[in-house]
């Protein structure tokens, strides 16, 4: 199985303005993967989240709902 990094900075209202992660799961989705992505919140701002915990499982929710968008 194939594993790619998913790299960010920060989340902002469920999103990472520096990062299209949109396109990324359009590019990921139409091309088949069926790999896995690593979550790296590379530190950065915790912003409105608590803890960089937090920070990952926006990221997490993010790439589920970008994800199954691309795959309708």
């Amino acid at each position: 199985s194939m594993g790619i990094h998913g790299k960010f900075h920060r989340v902002v209202n469920g999103e990472t303005p520096e990062v299209p992660f949109a396109k990324i799961a359009k590019v990921l989705t139409e091309g088949g993967f069926k790999g896995w992505m690593s979550t790296e919140f590379e530190g950065g701002v915790l912003g409105d989240y608590p803890n960089s915990f937090e920070v990952v499982k926006a990221h997490h929710a993010l790439m589920k709902r970008l994800l199954a968008q691309s795959a309708a």
